[in-house]
């Protein structure tokens, strides 16, 4: 704690605007992370619309609540932990639970591990991809 009894800060504050610009960009990169997930699935199993629609219908609203679970935008949406790996697991978990809910029956452990296997490259894996391109792009 400085003096002034404010904590001590390791570089400028940034302006509410980019805090704002950074939220947006991590809610789009995990919407598309999601969306490109449930396309692989649609084009791996050669799935119809609805059954595309049922997946967003599933996957998407998780998402939202991982999002609300993790309170992403009070700090970096794009830190990989604990973020990150908040968001992913509770998306992954939240959207099998409603489509289990929704068909009625409890998804394929296969499908299971699939899922969350490709949800932590996409959710985790731009993060990660974000937090080495930031320490690059950092003076030395």
């Amino acid at each position: 704690m400085s003096r002034s009894n404010q904590p001590a800060s390791s570089g400028p504050t940034p302006s509410p605007a980019a805090t704002h610009l950074q939220v947006r960009k991590a809610i789009i990169s995990d919407v598309v992370s999601v969306v490109v997930f449930v396309l692989l699935a649609a084009m791996a199993h050669s799935l119809t619309l609805g059954t595309i629609g049922l997946l967003l219908a599933c996957f998407l609203p998780a998402l939202a609540l991982a999002w609300l679970a993790t309170r992403a935008w009070k700090t970096n949406p794009a830190a990989i932990k604990p973020v990150g790996l908040g968001i992913w697991a509770a998306t992954t978990t939240v959207g099998l639970a409603i489509l289990a809910i929704v068909k009625q029956q409890r998804s394929d452990p296969i499908m299971m591990t699939i899922t969350a296997v490709v949800l932590a490259l996409f959710l985790v894996g731009w993060r990660a991809l974000a937090t080495a391109m930031e320490k690059q792009q950092r003076p030395r």
